[in-house]
């Protein structure tokens, strides 16, 4: 279950990430982008979508090793 939340949060912190850096501080059309990149993706949603869904891959498998490195440390003391 905290590899499924990790890759939401990983998610959500990728599409604000991605946007942010695509489109600088203009908000106004977040939840716009948000739905065509669901729906019917043109240039900028898809490359937002792009990131968001790299993120979502990465947070878990970071999880997994942080986890993964903490149950060796442990078991070697």
């Amino acid at each position: 279950m905290k590899y499924v939340l990790a890759g939401v949060a990983g998610y959500v912190f990728g599409w604000a990430i991605s946007y942010t850096v695509l489109m600088g501080a203009d908000f106004r059309y977040v939840f716009e982008y948000l739905r065509l990149a669901w729906t019917d993706p043109g240039e900028r949603p898809t490359i937002i979508q792009f990131g968001a869904v790299a993120m979502a891959i990465v947070a878990p498998l970071t999880l997994w090793v942080i986890c993964r490195s903490r149950r060796s440390d442990s078991g070697q003391s």
